[in-house]
Formats: structure tokens, sequence, C-alpha cells
């Protein structure tokens, strides 16, 4: 019985040990191509340290320097966000943004944009999108976090990040006709969220399919993309969708990653669990974490139950 113990115990530690994933910094992967980090804020004098300072730029961390290709930025002192110092603890700031009206269809709405960055997406191109973002205590019908959209104004078609009514995550791809029929948008939701709560929004494209995961769980897969004819995603509208004029967003973001790559299961569980490290989060279990402590106490069960009849005799 103890031999039969311990090898049981060597073999879930040697299952646990070969799979577990440990955090991945973002940088690691070639296919990164966008990174909004909190160490990449900027302000209208080039450095953010004001809370509800105005926020002109949020640099690319993908190069090195404050003059990179795809920095999102916004000319207009009537548009722009503000920096929320501590926003996810001590020394982890965030980007504030709000909308304009209880519709968020306004001229008003704070956002940031990149027109015609350097990576772009077709329909059956694979990608992975993170996002971390702190709900506000509102809660209209749609708001826009990030879109990827065919045209500056023009938010069809789109790859959309967005937040739903009563605080639900939400990824939604759009074709290219606003008359496109029941299956102009695919949408899918997660349950709602509690206000002032933070969390990682993960979206992944196989090329044929998307999926959304919420703090690293599964919320739905198997999605159809949409087909699109008039060619490829790029303009990156931060905020809301069509130039920041609908859908605008209300709450803090921490952090965007853009990869032009389906980066599967292990790798993106490791960047989810950078950025719980990053912004101090709540670590969500491993599958085979659960599995571990289900196995190990399957094996003290067993032992007990042995040395139960052992002392009989």
């Amino acid at each position: 019985m103890r031999s039969l113990s311990l090898l049981l115990i060597s073999i879930v530690l040697f299952i646990y040990t070969s799979i577990e994933a440990t955090p991945l910094d973002p940088s690691s992967f070639n296919s990164l191509r966008l990174w909004l980090d909190t160490s990449t804020i900027a302000a209208t004098d080039g450095t953010a340290n004001s809370n509800g300072e105005a926020i002109s730029a949020w640099n690319d961390k993908t190069t090195s320097g404050n003059t990179v290709a795809d920095n999102l930025t916004q000319g207009s002192s009537n548009n722009r966000p503000s920096l929320a110092i501590d926003a996810f603890g001590s020394g982890i700031h965030g980007v504030k943004f709000a909308r304009s009206g209880d519709n968020g269809a306004d001229a008003n709405n704070d956002f940031l944009k990149k027109i015609s960055p350097s990576y772009s997406f077709d329909a059956n191109d694979s990608y992975t999108i993170f996002m971390v973002y702190q709900f506000s205590s509102l809660t209209p019908s749609t708001m826009d976090l990030l879109a990827l959209q065919g045209g500056e104004n023009d938010s069809r078609p789109s790859i959309l990040v967005d937040v739903r009514s009563s605080h639900r995550a939400s990824a939604r791809i759009r074709n290219d006709n606003t008359l496109g029929g029941s299956n102009a948008i695919n949408i899918v939701d997660s349950v709602s969220q509690e206000s002032g709560s933070t969390h990682i929004f993960t979206i992944r494209s196989d090329g044929v399919n998307f999926s959304l995961f919420l703090d690293g769980l599964l919320v739905d897969s198997g999605v159809p993309n949409q087909d699109w004819s008039s060619g490829p995603v790029s303009h990156t509208i931060l905020g809301g969708a069509n130039n920041g004029t609908i859908n605008g967003t209300d709450g803090t973001i921490g952090s965007v990653l853009i990869f032009n790559d389906d980066l599967g299961t292990s790798n993106q569980t490791g960047v989810e669990q950078f950025l719980q490290a990053q912004f101090n989060l709540e670590t969500v279990p491993e599958p085979n974490s659960l599995w571990l402590a289900f196995l190990i106490g399957c094996v003290l069960w067993k032992k007990r139950i042995g040395s139960h009849h052992q002392s009989k005799f």
C-alpha cells in the first residue's frame, strides 16, 4: 500500500510540474504587435504623474522610444482620457475613459486612436487580444472598449471588445454590411460582473472561429468569424467605435496586448498569469492544479482506508 501511494504521488507531481503554466512576458513572443502598458502612458507634456491629468497618448511598448509607429493618440483636448493614479493598486496606474451622454453616442467621448497601424487582420487571420479593464458603475447597453475596424469612421467590418448591459464582458465580430441579416454580428457574452471589479478579457481566433475568455476561464468558443469582402481591419480605437463617436467607454483600462497569432492555451495562460501578477489580481486555479488537489485527495483517502483495514488485524 505504501509503495502504491508513493507511485501515485510521483505520477501526480510529474504531471503537475510538466504542464503547469508559468507567467510569460509578452515581449518574448515575435507575434506581439501592440502593447499598451501602464509604464507608457503619456500626458500632454510627455510625463503623466498627476491623478486626473489629461492623456494625449498611450505609447506602444513593443518598440523602444516615445515616437513609435503604433502609439494611440488624441489631439483634441475635448476627447482625452485621464490618468487614474493607483487604479489597480499602489503604483499601478490606468487610463480612465468617460463617455458623454447616457447613450454614449457623442462627439465628446474620451478615446485614443491609431489610424493605419502596422498590423491588420483579415477575416481568416489568427489573432489573440488581451485587455485589463476595471468596470465603472455605469451599465449602458453597449460600451466598445476596443475597436479594430475597417475605416476610421466606419465600424464595419470590425473586431470589438466591449461591455454590454449588466456589466457583461463581450466580444463581437461584425461584417461589412450594416444590413447583413441575422449573421451580421456574432456575439459572445459573459455573466454580469461587479462594479469596480477588474478583469482580464481574452479573445482568440484560429482563423475560423473566435473564443472569449474572462480571467482565463472560457466564456464561449467555436463562434464563427464573419466574411469580410472589403479587406482587413486595422484602424484601432480605444474607448469607443466609429472614431470614438458611438458606444463610448466608461471605466479604466490598464493594459492592451494584440498578437497576430493564436497563442494557444498554454501561452494564453502564461500571458494571463503575467497580467494577474502585474495588476495584483487573483490567480484563477489552473485545471491541472485542480486535478492535482483531487488526485492527492484520492491518494490520502486510499492511504487512510488502507490504514483502517490494517488496524483491524
